[in-house]
């Protein structure tokens, strides 16, 4: 996959709603986040609030889990993610681009979109210090700055 993306070949992105394979992926993400929780004592319960950016943290810094895998990492995202889509009302949505066709989270009817799991992972590859509860806070007061701007053109889902 090549990180050069060009609008003129593939158009506007299309958003769509998840598809059962998609929604049972995510459920599988939360799952594999809550067995890591566990495994340093935690309740693997996740809140949907920013105590689960903290939990995030805490499973990085202590090593909980294969760093070299990227599911683990993108389980770690959707757990984030979901508390973005809780504090902003973003839907979790499959969006088809420049890039392919992946899961992201959309403020609906715009092309406000955050590639949660892509966020994390594009870290790990460039083996940056990954710091989620700023991270995820600065992805929050952007996104939030954005809906408030009204300046995102409105899209049309695909039915």
């Amino acid at each position: 996959m090549t990180d050069e993306f060009d609008k003129s070949k593939f158009g506007d992105p299309i958003y769509e709603p998840l598809r059962p394979n998609e929604r049972e992926w995510l459920e599988r993400s939360r799952s594999w986040a809550s067995v890591a929780a566990r495994a340093i004592g935690e309740s693997g319960k996740w809140t949907g609030s920013n105590s689960d950016w903290d939990l995030v943290q805490r499973l990085i810094d202590e090593n909980a889990f294969d760093k070299t895998s990227q599911g683990n990492w993108e389980g770690l995202a959707v757990v984030c993610g979901d508390v973005l889509a809780n504090k902003l009302s973003l839907v979790w949505k499959r969006v088809t681009d420049g890039y392919g066709t992946t899961v992201v989270l959309q403020f609906p009817e715009t092309a406000i979109t955050v590639y949660v799991c892509s966020t994390l992972w594009k870290r790990i590859e460039r083996s940056e210090e990954i710091d989620t509860v700023y991270l995820f806070s600065e992805i929050e007061r952007s996104v939030s700055n954005m809906i408030d701007s009204g300046d995102y053109m409105k899209v049309f889902d695909k039915q």
